[in-house]
């Protein structure tokens, strides 16, 4: 062991990625930072149509919301993550990204249409996969 160099780090409680304690990193799920991500009226993402040729790293995303406006994550990014909506409100059970990534997907669920299942119709009738 001693030829290993020790190389403590730590966990993002809000994330789950691994940092290097030196390296502590301003997480955009805490919920201190009051943004979308943690918000309970964030309904997820959504693309916006182009009108200028941007050249930063979101041009064309934007946090939907189910109260306001979208804001576009470029603005929240801006702000180092800390955007402090006055309409903000802390999701129930919040629990970081995680949370945060199954309440849209549940959202977004909920909005597509019942598409309804038939299932395919045998030739012989039996149910044999042979």
């Amino acid at each position: 062991m001693e030829n290993f160099k020790r190389i403590d780090m730590y966990k993002c409680v809000w994330c789950g990625k691994l940092f290097r304690t030196t390296n502590r990193h301003h997480c955009k799920f805490r919920p201190s930072y009051e943004n979308c991500f943690s918000c309970e009226y964030c309904t997820g993402v959504a693309k916006r149509a182009r009108d200028v040729q941007d050249e930063d790293d979101y041009p064309d995303k934007i946090m939907t919301c189910s109260v306001k406006e979208g804001v576009p994550i470029r603005v929240i990014a801006e702000k180092d993550w800390q955007l402090h909506c006055p309409k903000w409100k802390l999701a129930a059970d919040y629990q970081g990204k995680q949370s945060y990534i199954r309440r849209t997907m549940v959202l977004r669920w909920n909005e597509k249409e019942d598409i309804p299942f038939s299932a395919p119709e045998d030739d012989d009738g039996d149910d044999l996969p042979f």
